[in-house]
């Protein structure tokens, strides 16, 4: 028999909360499985006790003998003297402490010939190579990403049979994503991975493990395939509720015939209607889904800002000569790696920061609601109510008053909890309340920095679908492709100084950057066998041409459908969409045509 972990009836529970009741899983091993879960189901405090930090209040946990664990938590906490090679070194244990004082002191050769130390240092030395990372750099100057990208390389030295990994993606640009499920894809070991991030767990994992309701079950699969069986789980369980409601109310009519419960012969069914009884409360669900609502979008002009030869240099050059026009009613994707100057952008659309040279005019109209991915606006000294109600009983939404307490309802915090201060909540609840609070605010501009960090999936797509049907402009900031592909009608991907833009969303801007790419070293005139490349990219566009001309006559076939030419609302969407669309078609002919000029 296979190696596995196996819980036995855990009961977990944490600040008076039952997260897990009566848990029983088999987990063979190895594994690569995803954990998934509502924000606050208890996903974090699982790896804590897979981990061993924390224990069970009920319950067995076991792992197969001699299995070696270690753990990537959500925030790991580096030493910030420390230099790369000596922070990695620190996941050796004793040994590796011995050696991270020898790098600060390479003249003391003794210790490590006297321990045997040099394999091991070797190991480092490929370790920093295979993580692409710079040995002398003091941790203190490292990004958050490139913190989270230490933390695993220490994690990994140690060789574990098993790692343990909270939000492994936060912080991570695109590129050091792809890096990371390449990797996790080579692991022979096990993965058991909490995330929200539905592209990783696509690429990664073949078993989910999904919190629900205080128990757990295992999928096997994808989160795709996961998807799939979930709708298929939730209708039949419909499907037995309804039954059971049938049973219960011919055994009720029963039971109000006025039986003598004294018989002897009508105890046991007496039993049975308490069995079924029990049997239906165990199938209510009590689900709910985030809500989310928003003031009317104010009042915009066509166009809400342009960027005029823009400029801007701190320390390196950010931007050089950049044009830009944001519209009414842009959906739009920034996307590039850590540190390349995102975060600048922003701020210099929001007038926080002033440019180098050359003009940003902004719309006399122009009203922005930002979203902070560090939440200064939250002040976690005071309560729920306090900080998205600013104290008030009801507030305006939609034009209509509504109740706080509803409000927050409907953002999946219950009543006995709007009091509760801010720094009691998850992260993900933190995130919750933010969005609460800036939808409570007008806005024709929404700017959205990271805003599926901390989120759990449900959450995330109730985002999407909010963002899809805004008529407000968008800009996100994101590492979640599938967050940028769902809600995006254009991309920002910054190259050498300048944002590029490409129509459409993660995927169409790769592959339209891929096959510029590709049509430019096509046509050098040093590549051999260009003929049959050239044919094999112009193929490429010719099926994306023709797979996204079938989306187009599929909107323009919608504007046909009396449900849809009868709403004025839903024609300027559709056509809004159809222009998005026609604009891509556009840019994939462009670049076919380049293949006859050639």
């Amino acid at each position: 028999m296979s190696e596995a972990l196996v819980l036995h009836q855990i009961h977990l529970s944490i600040a008076n909360q039952t997260l897990l009741k009566d848990v029983n899983l088999v987990l063979p091993l190895p594994s690569k499985t995803a954990i998934i879960g509502a924000n606050g189901t208890g996903k974090s405090t699982l790896i804590h006790m897979l981990s061993g930090n924390i224990s069970p209040d009920q319950g067995a946990m076991n792992w197969p003998s001699h299995c070696h664990i270690e753990v990537l938590d959500q925030n790991p906490q580096l030493q910030s003297k420390d230099t790369i090679f000596s922070c990695i070194a620190r996941g050796l244990g004793e040994r590796g402490d011995a050696i991270a004082q020898w790098h600060l002191n390479p003249e003391d050769v003794e210790t490590i010939n006297n321990m045997d130390g040099w394999p091991l240092i070797q190991s480092i030395e490929a370790c920093l190579r295979e993580f692409n990372l710079a040995s002398d750099h003091l941790i203190s100057t490292l990004s958050e990403g490139q913190k989270r990208k230490v933390a695993f390389a220490r994690a990994v030295i140690s060789q574990p049979d098993v790692i343990l990994l909270d939000e492994p993606t936060n912080h991570l640009d695109m590129s050091t994503i792809d890096w990371l499920i390449q990797w996790c894809q080579n692991f022979k070991g096990s993965l058991i991975i909490v995330s929200h991030d539905r592209y990783f767990i696509d690429q990664t994992c073949h078993n989910i493990i999904e919190i629900d309701h205080q128990s757990m079950m295992r999928w096997s699969g994808n989160f795709s395939t996961h998807q799939q069986r979930k709708i298929a789980y939730l209708q039949d369980l419909e499907k037995a509720r309804d039954r059971l409601d049938i049973r219960l109310k011919e055994e009720q009519r029963w039971l109000e015939r006025g039986v003598t419960a004294r018989r002897r012969r009508n105890m046991g069914r007496l039993r049975a209607l308490d069995d079924l009884k029990k049997q239906r409360q165990a199938l209510n669900r009590n689900d709910r889904t985030i809500q989310l609502s928003n003031q009317k979008t104010t009042h915009a002009a066509q166009k809400l800002m342009q960027f005029k030869q823009v400029s801007f240099a701190y320390e390196k050059n950010i931007l050089s000569n950049f044009n830009f026009n944001l519209m009414k009613g842009d959906h739009i994707g920034i996307i590039g790696p850590n540190g390349c100057g995102k975060s600048t952008f922003i701020q210099l659309m929001m007038g926080t920061l002033a440019p180098t040279s050359g003009e940003i005019i902004r719309s006399d109209s122009l009203n922005i609601v930002y979203f902070d991915q560090k939440r200064a606006t939250l002040d976690l000294s005071k309560t729920l109510y306090d900080n998205v109600g600013g104290g008030l009983s009801h507030i305006e939404i939609e034009g209509k008053k509504k109740h706080i307490i509803s409000y927050l309802e409907d953002f999946l915090f219950t009543p006995d909890r709007i009091n509760t201060p801010m720094k009691r909540f998850s992260g993900g609840e933190k995130h919750r309340a933010l969005l609460a609070k800036l939808f409570l605010q007008p806005a024709n501009c929404y700017i959205l920095d990271e805003p599926t960090n901390d989120l759990d999936i449900e959450t995330i797509e109730a985002l999407e679908t909010f963002l899809i049907a805004s008529k407000a402009a968008v800009i996100v900031v994101s590492h979640d492709r599938t967050f940028i592909d769902h809600m995006a009608h254009k991309t920002l991907f910054y190259n050498q100084n300048q944002f590029i833009e490409y129509a459409g969303g993660y995927e169409d801007a790769i592959l339209q950057g891929a096959i510029c790419s590709e049509i430019k070293s096509e046509s050098s005139p040093k590549k051999k066998n260009v003929n049959k490349e050239d044919y094999k990219a112009r193929r490429k566009i010719e099926d994306k041409i023709t797979k996204e001309e079938s989306k187009l006559k599929a909107l323009e076939d919608r504007l046909t459908v009396p449900e849809v030419y009868n709403d004025i609302e839903k024609i300027t969407e559709i056509k809004k969409k159809i222009k998005v669309q026609s604009t891509l078609i556009e840019a994939l002919y462009d670049q076919w045509s380049l293949f006859d000029s050639n």
